[in-house]
């Protein structure tokens, strides 16, 4: 879609930056036309004297460029036009050479190393006009530490990588000319995929984390709590009523616990009959006049399933970007049992996806994982965030929460529920196209979600039934 009196297909393509100082302009022209060309560092060009005049081109050689400059060019075109030529003022494009210094391409990212693996690996992209001397640095309190260091290697790998590595990392990165300052990347955050936060509740808010993983952070809560029996009358659950002073925080979680994008997994029993909208536990701020941002996992009671019929489930929020529900087989689940609620961030496929008794029950809509902030309000139980800035604290109970920096597996997640439902089961796909063929078994039922001699059983008491008017019925 451009004027046919306008150079196109310009190189280096406008705005473009790292250009090399020896790029030659180039453009395409139409044959039997030609042109004046206008180069220069001010972008008021046309006060200098053309670089090309009147004549048929398509490629301009500036010389050698300066390092990290802005340069703004032109072609204006002109049409022969049978004898009665006129020029057409072609549009101003620009470039920005590399930096005689190192220039960082792209930062290095956040890594959760994976359960099963003992590798760890960070990089980053550079372009400099002499060889990268690359540094990488450990952030630690009493000063930081040399990890690795290579000559045009650009990754870090840190093999066998133990809770010990956990922390912050950045690159230090020179060039071979030793006048020039260094150039540092992000601080990025790696860790080892594992559990992160175990808060069992029984009368007490320890953080029994460490007594899985040896020699974990633990992060244990303040404030008033309430306690009554816990699930399945085992141990004691947190008792919420509602009131901004039974809110417990989660202390030393407002940077910690900030692994999102990373992946996550959310894990709690809660028991309510709550007819309002309610938030159970959230890392989460609301600032005044601005869309919110972190996550809750609340409850919508009758209130609002009475006024858009779709709610009346539990729902887990990563603000602004998703706002899930799921609801259990039976429908409602303000009802006063006992359900468990998992949450879930999955990078893989940029989904949250939220469950209730250890099946799926909704997914959001993939959304971009790298452009999620953090919020930096502390981990909360009984409301969204620490003041209750929303006006919706809980009512009701809540028991057992668990936080992992990875997204548990569908079968992981149906053995949380089943570790305390020990009669229990759970199909954790109840969407597969052959559930079709089960016709006996309600949700719940150890008969439902697989296909046995019952199911061919019914399925053989209607066979060669036909309904079709008028090959089989008169």
């Amino acid at each position: 879609d451009v004027d046919v009196y306008h150079a196109s297909f310009v190189s280096p393509t406008n705005g473009q930056t790292n250009v090399q100082r020896d790029a030659d302009l180039q453009w395409i022209l139409t044959e039997g036309y030609t042109c004046d060309v206008y180069f220069s560092t001010d972008p008021n060009l046309r006060v200098y004297e053309p670089v090309i005049e009147g004549e048929y081109a398509t490629t301009y050689d500036p010389g050698l460029l300066a390092y990290d400059t802005t340069y703004y060019w032109v072609v204006d075109v002109i049409d022969p036009n049978d004898g009665f030529p006129f020029t057409k003022e072609g549009i101003t494009w620009s470039f920005t050479t590399v930096s005689e210094n190192v220039a960082i391409l792209t930062q290095p990212q956040s890594l959760t190393v994976p359960v099963d693996e003992t590798t760890a690996e960070i990089s980053l992209e550079a372009v400099s006009p002499s060889t990268i001397n690359y540094k990488w640095y450990k952030v630690q309190k009493g000063g930081d530490v040399l990890i690795s260091e290579k000559v045009g290697d650009p990754n870090c790998i840190i093999e066998d990588f133990q809770l010990a590595h956990e922390g912050y990392y950045y690159c230090v990165m020179t060039n071979e000319n030793p006048q020039l300052d260094p150039v540092e990347s992000e601080q990025v955050r790696l860790m080892k995929g594992r559990l992160v936060g175990w808060w069992k509740l029984d009368g007490n808010l320890t953080d029994s984390v460490d007594s899985v993983v040896d020699g974990a952070p633990t992060h244990d809560g303040s404030g008033s709590p309430s306690y009554l029996p816990g699930v399945n009358d085992i141990g004691s659950a947190l008792h919420f009523t509602g009131e901004s002073f039974r809110i417990i925080t989660i202390d030393g979680t407002k940077d910690y616990f900030n692994f999102c994008p990373q992946g996550m997994t959310i894990s709690a029993w809660i028991n309510s009959e709550t007819e309002d909208w309610d938030a159970v536990m959230g890392k989460h701020f609301r600032p005044m006049n601005r869309d919110p941002v972190g996550w809750v996992i609340g409850l919508n009671g009758s209130q609002w399933q009475a006024i858009f019929g779709e709610y009346g489930a539990i729902n887990f929020s990563f603000r602004p970007f998703d706002d899930i529900f799921g609801n259990d087989y039976d429908g409602f689940v303000c009802d006063g049992q006992w359900y468990l609620v998992t949450a879930v961030m999955d990078p893989a496929t940029q989904t949250s996806r939220i469950y209730i008794n250890g099946a799926q029950k909704s997914e959001s809509e993939p959304f971009d994982f790298s452009s999620i902030v953090m919020s930096t309000e502390p981990l909360v139980f009984g409301a969204e965030d620490e003041d209750n800035t929303g006006g919706n604290a809980y009512h009701g109970l809540l028991d057992d929460v668990r936080l992992w920096n990875y997204p548990l597996t569908a079968l992981e997640i149906a053995d949380l529920y089943l570790e305390f439902i020990t009669d229990g089961n759970v199909c954790i796909n109840d969407h597969e196209d052959w559930l079709e063929l089960s016709f006996v078994g309600q949700p719940g039922e150890p008969s439902f979600c697989k296909i046995d001699l019952e199911d061919l059983s019914e399925f053989i008491t209607a066979w060669m039934e036909c309904n079709l008017v008028p090959d089989c019925l008169p």
